[in-house]
């Protein structure tokens, strides 16, 4: 077996029969090529790695053809392997240029054909394939007038950027797992285009003191992979948590305690139309027992908590039609059915997902039944498939 061969899809499927052409050029980043392959190939992709000039002075062949398998483009040759990619019934899907250097942007959008790489980039665009450009360079330069009017005109032609991140004057690729994360979504059925989703994820925390704080275990782990799987769908995202989650593409609004959660989702909703709540949103209100400062240890301390009116009931009352989505956590399996049928009437939610509490509450997968009008679905695996099960059904 070839190395790669031993990770394939051991991710994921969602690139299944998807080729991807990751053009490589000349920035420093390029080291970074290696693994971002690799981690492609972990969700099924099949990697044809190209290579500028330049890049080859940075980062040797032999690298990538470890990593994908194949040996790297990297001259125009009378095979013309740019038709076989990208011509009109060329075999790939996608062309990801990723380092993308300012000489590289200024030449597509210019069209200039005189590499391999631009080449690729002109056949993909007339061939109306997808193509995703990760620029790295110094930030004087990632900031000029004249680069910054080529992206606008390539981003107009529908070329798609993801934005590096500045770090020591320096935009740097972002992580690969966003970088994967992009072409999920560009390669994915768009079930949710011109939708806007708002998902609610994770714990809140509500003060005891300046240093103590009353919260529970959630881990926002399904919150994140249902954001996650809306995203690759096509929707515009925002997460109201109180800990962010790892990928610039999605909107993300911090929150610590329920109250706030509470405004956050009164403000974002407006404009939602679908709102999932996987979020353990604190129960009570704590009455203060020190205004400031912390509470001794010296002496006994009784807490008085103070149940709170449930958010999802008064966002029902306020968007009535709005697609709502709850969670409810319960202590056995034998009354899931029963408590979650009383509650999705009682609320009047257009859907309710059950689980063991225990079980679920921060782990990596479990099992939970997904409850609508018309009937109830068992559903289980890693909280990944879950939360690609629910969308499943939520779109039926």
């Amino acid at each position: 077996m070839k190395p790669f061969e031993f990770i394939y899809g051991n991710h994921s499927s969602s690139l299944k029969n998807k080729t991807i052409v990751l053009a490589v050029t000349g920035s420093i980043a390029a080291v970074k090529t290696v693994e971002l392959a690799r981690a492609l190939i972990r969700f099924s992709a099949n990697v044809v790695p190209v290579m500028s000039k330049s890049a080859t002075e940075i980062l040797h062949p032999n690298a990538l053809e470890y990593a994908c398998g194949q040996k790297p483009l990297t001259q125009i040759t009378a095979q013309m392997d740019y038709l076989d990619l990208f011509g009109k019934n060329g075999r790939s899907d996608l062309l990801l240029i990723c380092p993308a250097t300012a000489d590289c942007i200024s030449k597509i959008a210019h069209a200039f054909s005189d590499d391999l790489i631009s080449i690729l980039a002109l056949n993909a665009l007339g061939s109306k394939k997808q193509i995703l450009i990760v620029p790295a360079m110094h930030e004087s330069m990632l900031e000029n007038k004249l680069l910054q009017k080529n992206i606008v005109k390539l981003k107009k032609a529908g070329i798609v950027f993801l934005e590096p991140f500045i770090q020591e004057e320096i935009g740097k690729l972002p992580e690969k797992e966003t970088i994967v994360l992009e072409c999920e979504r560009l390669l994915s059925v768009h079930s949710l285009k011109n939708k806007t989703v708002v998902i609610a994820s994770g714990k809140t925390e509500e003060d005891v003191d300046d240093l103590r704080i009353l919260t529970n275990r959630s881990s926002g782990k399904m919150g994140s992979e249902l954001a996650l799987q809306a995203y690759r769908l096509g929707a515009q995202v925002v997460v109201v948590a109180c800990e962010p989650i790892p990928f610039t593409q999605i909107k993300q609004i911090r929150i610590r305690t329920a109250e706030e959660m509470e405004q956050a989702l009164f403000q974002e909703c407006k404009k939602a139309n679908f709102l999932l709540m996987p979020a353990a949103i604190g129960d009570f209100d704590i009455r203060v027992v020190k205004q400031s400062g912390k509470i001794s240890s010296k002496n006994k301390t009784v807490l008085e908590l103070f149940p709170r009116a449930k958010i999802i009931a008064k966002l029902r009352k306020k968007f009535s039609k709005l697609f709502i989505l709850g969670f409810k956590a319960c202590a056995q399996e034998s009354e899931i059915e029963s408590i979650c049928l009383e509650k999705l009437k009682k609320d009047q939610l257009t859907a309710l997902v059950g689980n063991v509490g225990k079980t679920m509450m921060g782990a990596d997968s479990g099992t939970v039944w997904l409850f609508k009008e018309k009937g109830s679905v068992k559903i289980q695996g890693t909280k990944k498939e879950i939360a690609q099960n629910i969308w499943s059904e939520i779109l039926q």
